[in-house]
């Protein structure tokens, strides 16, 4: 066994390949994932610019739930909302709907519970037609504007 050791000695091992991506294969490679890296930044600007009328809503509730809430505010929500509604989704008849209709719309509509109750939200509607200066339960103001945001949020029209 060392003799053979002895002889294996005076070998040379060969100079190391250079490795290059000169071959064909990977242009193609790289024009595939050039190709897939194209698609997904189109679907994220598509995605993103689709959402533009959450992200408008949301603010415009932020700005709403700062100051005093009485029923010219819970008007402008309401109308802001189906304004965005009949923006977005033309074919619908959303400007016949208030009450009962109009929860019922935005209840099945939304993906998630809801947080406001039909009496809570009829409690609400009174409240916004009264024109009355003595203001609601802040409590209830709270979750009216959570029910807005979360219907906003996770909302699906067919």
């Amino acid at each position: 066994m060392d003799k053979m050791l002895l002889q294996v000695d005076g070998i040379t091992a060969p100079s190391p390949i250079h490795y290059s991506f000169s071959t064909i294969g990977w242009f193609v490679v790289e024009g595939v994932l050039f190709v897939i890296l194209i698609l997904l930044m189109g679907l994220f600007l598509r995605r993103y610019y689709r959402n533009r009328f959450r992200r408008e809503a949301i603010s415009f509730l932020v700005q709403m739930e700062k100051g005093f809430f009485g029923p010219k505010e819970f008007n402008q929500v309401n109308r802001y909302l189906k304004e965005l509604i009949i923006h977005k989704y033309p074919e619908l008849p959303i400007d016949g709907y208030y009450g009962e209709r109009w929860y019922n719309f935005l209840t099945h509509s939304c993906k998630k519970e809801a947080l406001l109750t039909l009496e809570e939200f009829q409690q609400i509607e009174l409240y916004r037609r009264s024109g009355s200066t003595v203001p609601i339960d802040t409590e209830l103001q709270k979750r009216y504007i959570s029910f807005m945001e979360r219907w906003i949020l996770t909302h699906r029209i067919k």
